[in-house]
């Protein structure tokens, strides 16, 4: 299934969704879309006999994504959007891991951070710089994170507002695997 910025394919099983826009894997409305209807694919199809048995989600170009397309930022509804994306990633009743193959930042974080497993790979960067920009992360990342990794360990990458190698890696169990 072809969606322009998101690729779906099932091999052996398991459902493959590649984000592949330009620049980052940015999340830019099209991409949003493109990802809710892989969602769709894959909700519906589990609905049959014949479902995935679990979910890769995955970056082209050696990047997870660099998270929502900065020249949207003041688009309403779009944290919304992310939100509900990544409601429906958490839901799936079979596994889902986002597998990084490079930097995920701000949304696409918030996209990992709503997969079941995360595993990264070589020089990934991780952060949620909201902050930066007088913002909360906008899709629950947050909330995941401090279910994840506890709140003095979430408020900490919150608050900096800097990606980060080491402090995912070494201090935190944000990361399922390296």
């Amino acid at each position: 299934m072809q969606g322009g910025t998101v690729t779906t394919r099932l091999i052996d099983g398991i459902a493959r969704i590649t984000l592949e826009s330009s620049p980052g894997n940015a999340l830019d409305s099209a991409t949003r879309h493109a990802l809710a209807a892989a969602l769709s694919g894959i909700e519906a199809a589990l609905q049959g006999d014949d479902g995935p048995r679990g979910v890769v989600l995955t970056g082209a170009n050696g990047v997870f994504s660099v998270g929502v397309d900065l020249r949207e930022l003041d688009r309403p509804g779009k944290g919304a959007e992310l939100a509900a994306i990544c409601r429906r990633l958490e839901r799936l009743p079979i596994p889902v891991v986002a597998a990084l193959p490079g930097s995920a930042i701000g949304g696409g974080a918030e996209l990992a951070l709503a997969a079941h497993y995360r595993l990264a790979v070589g020089e990934a960067r991780f952060g949620l710089p909201d902050i930066v920009l007088g913002l909360p992360p906008g899709a629950g990342g947050g909330q995941r994170l401090a279910a994840l990794c506890g709140a003095r360990a979430a408020l900490d990458l919150l608050l900096r507002g800097r990606p980060s190698r080491r402090r995912w890696r070494a201090r935190w169990a944000c990361l399922t695997a390296l």
